[in-house]
């Protein structure tokens, strides 16, 4: 599944691909030009999921004291 996903993304252009000449072979992928445009909305997504657990953190905190206060 996962090298369908990046064989996928390497044929739209958002990655290449490297074959190292190992024993055994391993593959090394980068991100193109038009790969590192997505960074700036990755950043966004991923500061919006520490606000989302920061809250779920802050809710399980507070649920705790309730218990502890009854």
């Amino acid at each position: 599944m996962l090298t369908g996903r990046l064989r996928d993304l390497e044929a739209k252009g958002v990655l290449w691909r490297r074959v190292m000449p190992t024993s055994p072979p391993s593959v090394e992928y980068g991100l193109t030009d038009l790969g590192t445009e997505f960074q700036p909305a990755i950043a966004a997504i991923v500061a919006i999921g520490h606000k989302l657990k920061q809250r779920q953190a802050a809710h399980v905190q507070s649920g705790d004291m309730a218990v502890a206060a009854s």
